[in-house]
């Protein structure tokens, strides 16, 4: 997916074979090795994310329990300090 901009240019000048990007003839070595470095650490922030969304859809209860959410909704109506401010001047 890369159409144009700073993760294409990265690729040009790091002379990353993606996307149908050329590699740049003119750039430094410290350029490209820092372009590198970029890209690797965009990618690994990609994983962590891609990893930590995982985890918090695997944490998901599809189980639709719903004698647990009758339980849940019982206690908060029964304890009046679980209630907001909004909740109380309703229910007074």
């Amino acid at each position: 997916m890369c159409e144009g901009g700073i993760t294409r240019l990265k690729l040009h000048l790091a002379h990353i074979p993606k996307c149908n990007v050329k590699k740049c003839e003119k750039v430094p070595a410290d350029v490209k090795a820092e372009m590198i470095e970029l890209l690797a650490k965009k990618n690994i922030i990609k994983e962590n994310k891609t990893k930590e969304r995982k985890r918090a859809r695997d944490e998901v209860n599809l189980d639709h329990d719903d004698d647990h959410d009758v339980d849940v909704h019982r206690q908060s109506a029964s304890d009046p300090s679980s209630q907001s401010d909004s909740e109380k001047s309703i229910s007074d």
